[in-house]
Protein backbone atom coordinates (compact mmCIF):
# COMPACT_ATOMS: atom_id res chain seq x y z
CA UNK A 1 0.00 0.00 0.00
CA UNK A 2 1.10 3.53 -0.69
CA UNK A 3 0.13 6.81 0.92
CA UNK A 4 0.96 10.46 1.39
CA UNK A 5 3.33 11.70 4.07
CA UNK A 6 3.87 15.29 5.10
CA UNK A 7 7.45 16.21 5.80
CA UNK A 8 8.81 19.14 7.78
CA UNK A 9 11.27 20.95 5.44
CA UNK A 10 13.68 21.75 8.27
CA UNK A 11 13.97 18.50 10.24
CA UNK A 12 12.55 16.04 7.68
CA UNK A 13 10.21 14.50 10.26
CA UNK A 14 7.24 12.73 8.63
CA UNK A 15 3.54 13.00 9.62
CA UNK A 16 0.36 11.32 8.53
CA UNK A 17 -1.53 14.56 7.69
CA UNK A 18 -0.84 18.23 7.05
CA UNK A 19 -2.44 19.39 10.33
CA UNK A 20 0.06 17.44 12.42
CA UNK A 21 2.94 18.71 10.29
CA UNK A 22 1.84 22.37 10.70
CA UNK A 23 1.43 21.97 14.47
CA UNK A 24 4.90 20.55 14.62
CA UNK A 25 6.33 23.44 12.53
CA UNK A 26 4.62 26.10 14.69
CA UNK A 27 5.74 24.50 17.97
CA UNK A 28 9.38 24.34 16.92
CA UNK A 29 9.28 27.52 14.83
CA UNK A 30 10.46 25.63 11.75
CA UNK A 31 10.24 27.61 8.52
CA UNK A 32 9.38 26.54 5.00
CA UNK A 33 6.46 24.88 3.24
CA UNK A 34 5.34 21.40 4.13
CA UNK A 35 6.64 18.82 1.65
CA UNK A 36 4.20 16.16 0.44
CA UNK A 37 5.61 12.83 -0.64
CA UNK A 38 4.34 9.40 -1.50
CA UNK A 39 5.81 6.38 0.29
CA UNK A 40 5.23 2.71 0.00
CA UNK A 41 4.70 0.77 3.20
CA UNK A 42 7.14 -1.97 4.05
CA UNK A 43 5.76 -5.44 3.38
CA UNK A 44 4.54 -7.09 6.54
CA UNK A 45 6.45 -10.21 7.50
CA UNK A 46 4.77 -13.54 7.01
CA UNK A 47 5.28 -14.47 10.65
CA UNK A 48 3.97 -12.51 13.54
CA UNK A 49 6.47 -10.49 15.51
CA UNK A 50 7.21 -11.82 19.01
CA UNK A 51 5.76 -9.99 21.95
CA UNK A 52 9.17 -9.68 23.63
CA UNK A 53 12.37 -8.61 21.99
CA UNK A 54 14.74 -5.71 21.48
CA UNK A 55 12.48 -3.30 19.50
CA UNK A 56 13.45 0.11 18.13
CA UNK A 57 11.32 2.96 16.81
CA UNK A 58 11.89 3.52 13.02
CA UNK A 59 11.95 7.32 13.41
CA UNK A 60 13.90 7.84 16.66
CA UNK A 61 16.32 6.06 18.96
CA UNK A 62 13.63 4.88 21.37
CA UNK A 63 13.92 1.18 22.26
CA UNK A 64 11.71 -1.20 24.19
CA UNK A 65 11.86 -4.83 25.24
CA UNK A 66 8.22 -5.47 24.27
CA UNK A 67 6.30 -4.97 21.05
CA UNK A 68 3.45 -3.27 22.89
CA UNK A 69 5.81 -0.81 24.54
CA UNK A 70 7.32 0.40 21.26
CA UNK A 71 3.87 0.64 19.61
CA UNK A 72 2.56 2.76 22.49
CA UNK A 73 5.53 5.06 22.01
CA UNK A 74 4.96 5.41 18.27
CA UNK A 75 1.25 6.11 18.82
CA UNK A 76 1.97 8.80 21.43
CA UNK A 77 4.65 10.46 19.30
CA UNK A 78 2.71 9.94 16.05
CA UNK A 79 5.62 8.15 14.45
CA UNK A 80 4.82 6.04 11.42
CA UNK A 81 6.34 2.82 10.19
CA UNK A 82 6.90 -0.63 11.62
CA UNK A 83 8.88 -1.38 14.79
CA UNK A 84 12.31 -2.74 14.04
CA UNK A 85 13.27 -5.96 15.80
CA UNK A 86 16.98 -5.99 16.62
CA UNK A 87 19.15 -8.86 17.67
CA UNK A 88 19.67 -9.38 21.37
CA UNK A 89 23.03 -8.44 22.83
CA UNK A 90 23.36 -11.91 24.30
CA UNK A 91 22.98 -13.51 20.87
CA UNK A 92 25.57 -11.25 19.25
CA UNK A 93 28.93 -12.92 18.79
CA UNK A 94 31.56 -11.60 21.15
CA UNK A 95 34.14 -9.49 19.45
CA UNK A 96 37.66 -10.58 20.13
CA UNK A 97 40.13 -7.82 20.84
CA UNK A 98 43.05 -8.07 18.54
CA UNK A 99 46.17 -8.39 20.63
CA UNK A 100 49.31 -10.41 20.75
CA UNK A 101 48.53 -14.05 21.56
CA UNK A 102 49.14 -14.90 25.18
CA UNK A 103 51.76 -17.49 25.88
CA UNK A 104 50.37 -20.58 27.56
CA UNK A 105 51.12 -20.62 31.26
CA UNK A 106 53.73 -23.21 32.20
CA UNK A 107 52.52 -26.23 34.14
CA UNK A 108 52.88 -25.92 37.92
CA UNK A 109 56.23 -27.05 39.19
CA UNK A 110 55.87 -29.62 41.97
CA UNK A 111 57.62 -28.97 45.24
CA UNK A 112 61.06 -30.47 45.50
CA UNK A 113 61.15 -33.61 47.65
CA UNK A 114 62.59 -33.14 51.12
CA UNK A 115 65.57 -35.29 52.02
CA UNK A 116 65.76 -36.92 55.45
CA UNK A 117 67.96 -39.39 57.37
CA UNK A 118 67.14 -42.14 59.89
CA UNK A 119 69.74 -44.05 61.91
CA UNK A 120 69.12 -47.81 62.23
CA UNK A 121 70.81 -50.87 63.71
CA UNK A 122 73.32 -52.94 61.75
CA UNK A 123 71.15 -56.10 61.71
CA UNK A 124 68.18 -54.09 60.37
CA UNK A 125 70.39 -52.63 57.64
CA UNK A 126 71.43 -56.13 56.58
CA UNK A 127 67.79 -57.27 56.33
CA UNK A 128 66.45 -54.34 54.30
CA UNK A 129 69.51 -53.89 52.09
CA UNK A 130 68.25 -56.32 49.36
CA UNK A 131 64.88 -54.54 49.30
CA UNK A 132 66.46 -51.11 48.89
CA UNK A 133 68.76 -52.40 46.16
CA UNK A 134 65.68 -53.48 44.16
CA UNK A 135 64.76 -49.81 43.73
CA UNK A 136 61.87 -49.30 46.11
CA UNK A 137 60.84 -45.80 45.03
CA UNK A 138 57.95 -43.39 44.62
CA UNK A 139 57.70 -40.24 42.50
CA UNK A 140 61.14 -40.77 40.98
CA UNK A 141 62.91 -40.76 44.34
CA UNK A 142 64.27 -43.81 46.11
CA UNK A 143 65.55 -44.79 49.51
CA UNK A 144 69.22 -45.57 49.98
CA UNK A 145 71.33 -47.24 52.64
CA UNK A 146 74.32 -45.18 53.79
CA UNK A 147 77.14 -45.82 56.27
CA UNK A 148 79.00 -43.25 58.33
CA UNK A 149 82.71 -43.79 57.61
CA UNK A 150 83.70 -42.33 60.99
CA UNK A 151 81.97 -44.90 63.19
CA UNK A 152 80.32 -47.43 60.83
CA UNK A 153 76.71 -46.52 61.78
CA UNK A 154 73.98 -47.14 59.18
CA UNK A 155 71.43 -44.65 57.88
CA UNK A 156 68.39 -44.75 55.62
CA UNK A 157 68.35 -41.79 53.27
CA UNK A 158 64.73 -41.20 52.23
CA UNK A 159 62.42 -38.44 50.96
CA UNK A 160 59.00 -37.25 51.99
CA UNK A 161 57.66 -38.90 48.82
CA UNK A 162 58.82 -42.31 50.12
CA UNK A 163 57.53 -41.95 53.68
CA UNK A 164 54.79 -44.56 53.15
CA UNK A 165 57.32 -47.16 51.98
CA UNK A 166 59.49 -46.39 54.99
CA UNK A 167 56.51 -46.86 57.31
CA UNK A 168 55.89 -50.25 55.70
CA UNK A 169 59.50 -51.32 56.30
CA UNK A 170 59.33 -50.20 59.92
CA UNK A 171 56.12 -52.16 60.44
CA UNK A 172 57.42 -55.29 58.71
CA UNK A 173 60.84 -55.43 60.37
CA UNK A 174 59.83 -53.71 63.63
CA UNK A 175 62.55 -51.10 63.96
CA UNK A 176 62.70 -47.47 65.01
CA UNK A 177 65.18 -44.66 64.62
CA UNK A 178 68.20 -44.49 66.92
CA UNK A 179 69.65 -41.41 68.58
CA UNK A 180 72.50 -39.68 66.76
CA UNK A 181 75.89 -38.80 68.16
CA UNK A 182 77.82 -35.70 67.08
CA UNK A 183 79.66 -37.59 64.33
CA UNK A 184 76.37 -38.88 62.91
CA UNK A 185 74.81 -35.41 62.91
CA UNK A 186 77.80 -33.95 61.06
CA UNK A 187 77.61 -36.83 58.54
CA UNK A 188 73.95 -36.11 57.78
CA UNK A 189 74.35 -32.34 57.60
CA UNK A 190 77.28 -32.49 55.18
CA UNK A 191 75.24 -34.66 52.79
CA UNK A 192 72.79 -31.77 52.30
CA UNK A 193 75.46 -29.73 50.43
CA UNK A 194 73.91 -26.34 51.20
CA UNK A 195 75.60 -24.23 53.86
CA UNK A 196 72.92 -21.53 53.56
CA UNK A 197 70.15 -23.76 54.96
CA UNK A 198 68.81 -22.87 58.39
CA UNK A 199 67.38 -25.32 60.91
CA UNK A 200 64.65 -25.51 63.51
CA UNK A 201 63.77 -28.22 66.04
CA UNK A 202 60.69 -30.42 65.64
CA UNK A 203 59.35 -32.36 68.64
CA UNK A 204 57.69 -35.64 67.61
CA UNK A 205 55.99 -36.05 71.01
CA UNK A 206 54.28 -32.66 71.13
CA UNK A 207 54.19 -32.10 67.33
CA UNK A 208 55.57 -28.62 67.94
CA UNK A 209 58.23 -26.56 66.20
CA UNK A 210 60.91 -24.59 68.06
CA UNK A 211 63.55 -22.15 66.89
CA UNK A 212 67.29 -22.50 67.42
CA UNK A 213 69.00 -19.74 69.38
CA UNK A 214 72.64 -20.79 69.88
CA UNK A 215 75.07 -23.67 70.44
CA UNK A 216 76.41 -24.01 73.99
CA UNK A 217 78.16 -26.79 75.93
CA UNK A 218 77.88 -29.17 72.99
CA UNK A 219 74.10 -28.76 72.67
CA UNK A 220 71.78 -26.91 70.33
CA UNK A 221 69.88 -24.35 72.43
CA UNK A 222 66.22 -23.94 71.49
CA UNK A 223 64.20 -20.76 71.27
CA UNK A 224 60.45 -20.40 71.75
CA UNK A 225 60.55 -18.03 68.76
CA UNK A 226 60.38 -20.12 65.57
CA UNK A 227 61.90 -17.28 63.53
CA UNK A 228 65.33 -17.81 65.13
CA UNK A 229 67.34 -20.40 63.18
CA UNK A 230 70.95 -21.54 63.05
CA UNK A 231 72.59 -22.18 59.70
CA UNK A 232 74.04 -25.50 58.57
CA UNK A 233 77.53 -24.05 58.30
CA UNK A 234 77.39 -22.76 61.90
CA UNK A 235 76.16 -26.10 63.25
CA UNK A 236 78.86 -28.09 61.47
CA UNK A 237 81.60 -25.79 62.76
CA UNK A 238 80.38 -26.02 66.36
CA UNK A 239 79.80 -29.80 66.23
CA UNK A 240 83.29 -30.42 64.84
CA UNK A 241 84.72 -29.07 68.13
CA UNK A 242 82.67 -31.52 70.26
CA UNK A 243 83.58 -35.14 71.10
CA UNK A 244 82.30 -37.18 68.12
CA UNK A 245 81.08 -40.14 70.22
CA UNK A 246 78.82 -38.09 72.53
CA UNK A 247 75.09 -37.82 71.88
CA UNK A 248 73.88 -34.87 69.81
CA UNK A 249 71.30 -33.14 71.98
CA UNK A 250 68.94 -30.18 71.98
CA UNK A 251 68.67 -28.31 75.25
CA UNK A 252 66.81 -25.35 76.73
CA UNK A 253 63.83 -24.17 78.76
CA UNK A 254 60.77 -25.50 76.93
CA UNK A 255 58.06 -23.31 78.44
CA UNK A 256 57.37 -19.69 79.22
CA UNK A 257 57.94 -18.27 82.69
CA UNK A 258 56.21 -15.32 84.30
CA UNK A 259 57.32 -12.71 86.83
CA UNK A 260 56.25 -13.01 90.47
CA UNK A 261 53.20 -10.85 91.23
CA UNK A 262 53.56 -8.07 93.75
CA UNK A 263 52.42 -9.13 97.24
CA UNK A 264 49.33 -7.43 98.67
CA UNK A 265 49.81 -6.19 102.23
CA UNK A 266 47.33 -4.68 104.65
CA UNK A 267 48.64 -1.82 106.82
CA UNK A 268 48.47 -2.39 110.56
CA UNK A 269 45.87 -0.40 112.50
CA UNK A 270 47.65 -0.68 115.88
CA UNK A 271 48.22 2.78 117.44
CA UNK A 272 49.07 3.74 121.04
CA UNK A 273 45.92 4.53 122.99
CA UNK A 274 45.33 7.69 124.99
CA UNK A 275 44.72 6.56 128.62
CA UNK A 276 42.14 9.32 129.14
CA UNK A 277 39.98 7.94 126.37
CA UNK A 278 38.31 4.63 126.80
CA UNK A 279 39.06 2.31 123.94
CA UNK A 280 36.18 1.39 121.75
CA UNK A 281 35.99 -1.70 119.63
CA UNK A 282 35.91 -0.70 115.97
CA UNK A 283 33.61 -2.58 113.60
CA UNK A 284 35.23 -5.65 112.09
CA UNK A 285 36.85 -5.00 108.77
CA UNK A 286 35.89 -7.03 105.76
CA UNK A 287 38.74 -9.27 104.79
CA UNK A 288 39.55 -9.64 101.10
CA UNK A 289 38.10 -12.71 99.47
CA UNK A 290 40.48 -15.52 98.82
CA UNK A 291 41.19 -15.99 95.17
CA UNK A 292 41.70 -19.36 93.58
CA UNK A 293 44.91 -19.87 91.58
CA UNK A 294 44.30 -19.86 87.86
CA UNK A 295 45.87 -22.27 85.41
CA UNK A 296 48.37 -20.67 83.05
CA UNK A 297 48.52 -21.44 79.31
CA UNK A 298 49.76 -24.87 78.28
CA UNK A 299 52.86 -24.68 76.10
CA UNK A 300 52.65 -28.30 74.91
CA UNK A 301 51.22 -31.65 75.93
CA UNK A 302 53.23 -31.87 79.17
CA UNK A 303 54.25 -28.27 79.77
CA UNK A 304 52.36 -26.64 82.60
CA UNK A 305 53.30 -23.00 82.95
CA UNK A 306 54.60 -21.89 86.32
CA UNK A 307 51.75 -20.33 88.29
CA UNK A 308 52.99 -17.97 90.98
CA UNK A 309 50.62 -16.75 93.57
CA UNK A 310 50.96 -15.30 97.00
CA UNK A 311 48.87 -16.07 100.07
CA UNK A 312 48.40 -13.88 103.08
CA UNK A 313 47.23 -15.00 106.46
CA UNK A 314 45.58 -12.60 108.89
CA UNK A 315 45.30 -13.35 112.58
CA UNK A 316 42.92 -11.35 114.74
CA UNK A 317 42.68 -11.42 118.47
CA UNK A 318 39.96 -9.85 120.63
CA UNK A 319 40.57 -9.70 124.36
CA UNK A 320 43.14 -8.70 126.94
CA UNK A 321 46.85 -9.10 127.35
CA UNK A 322 47.96 -8.61 123.71
CA UNK A 323 51.52 -7.33 123.53
CA UNK A 324 52.34 -4.89 120.71
CA UNK A 325 55.58 -2.88 120.65
CA UNK A 326 56.11 -3.37 124.42
CA UNK A 327 52.62 -1.98 125.15
CA UNK A 328 49.52 -3.68 126.49
CA UNK A 329 46.27 -3.11 124.72
CA UNK A 330 43.07 -4.08 126.52
CA UNK A 331 39.94 -4.79 124.51
CA UNK A 332 41.61 -3.65 121.26
CA UNK A 333 41.26 -5.77 118.13
CA UNK A 334 44.59 -6.06 116.32
CA UNK A 335 45.32 -7.28 112.79
CA UNK A 336 48.74 -8.42 111.67
CA UNK A 337 49.88 -9.37 108.18
CA UNK A 338 52.30 -12.16 107.40
CA UNK A 339 53.48 -13.49 104.05
CA UNK A 340 54.08 -17.17 103.47
CA UNK A 341 54.85 -16.94 99.72
CA UNK A 342 57.87 -18.91 98.57
CA UNK A 343 58.91 -18.39 94.95
CA UNK A 344 59.34 -21.64 93.05
CA UNK A 345 62.80 -22.52 91.84
CA UNK A 346 63.57 -21.44 88.28
CA UNK A 347 63.00 -24.16 85.66
CA UNK A 348 66.04 -26.20 84.77
CA UNK A 349 67.09 -26.66 81.15
CA UNK A 350 66.19 -30.08 79.78
CA UNK A 351 68.16 -31.96 77.12
CA UNK A 352 66.81 -34.41 74.55
CA UNK A 353 68.75 -36.50 72.00
CA UNK A 354 68.36 -36.00 68.25
CA UNK A 355 66.70 -38.91 66.39
CA UNK A 356 66.67 -37.64 62.80
CA UNK A 357 67.57 -34.89 60.37
CA UNK A 358 65.79 -33.38 57.37
CA UNK A 359 66.75 -30.51 55.09
CA UNK A 360 65.12 -28.01 57.44
CA UNK A 361 64.79 -29.47 60.95
CA UNK A 362 66.44 -31.72 63.50
CA UNK A 363 63.99 -34.18 65.07
CA UNK A 364 63.67 -34.96 68.78
CA UNK A 365 61.23 -36.89 70.96
CA UNK A 366 60.66 -35.19 74.31
CA UNK A 367 59.31 -38.37 75.86
CA UNK A 368 62.88 -39.71 75.79
CA UNK A 369 65.16 -37.41 77.79
CA UNK A 370 68.94 -37.25 77.74
CA UNK A 371 69.22 -38.68 81.26
CA UNK A 372 67.44 -41.90 80.24
CA UNK A 373 70.09 -42.54 77.58
CA UNK A 374 73.12 -42.19 79.84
Amino acid sequence: MSGKVYICPECNEQFKNRKLANEHRRELNHKGAIVVDFVKDKPKPDTKMPKKGNYKCPQCAKTSRTLKGIKDHMKAKKHIGEPELQESKKSLPQQTISSTPEKPSPPPVPDEPIMAFMKIKKEIAEMISPILNQGLSDGGERMSLLQNPQNGNYFIQYYNTTSEELDYLQFKYQFTSLELDNSDLIFCLTLLNDISKSFRVFDMAGLKMYGTASFEDGNIIISLDEAKRLTLNYLVEELSQCPPHELACVSGIWKKTYNKPKPVTTPSTNKPLNPSIKPTTPPPKKLPLKTQPTQGPVESFDDWDIVMWGAESFASEIGMGIHRNNRYHHGQRTISSRQNYKPPPPPKPMSYPIFGVTQFVVIIDRIISFESNE
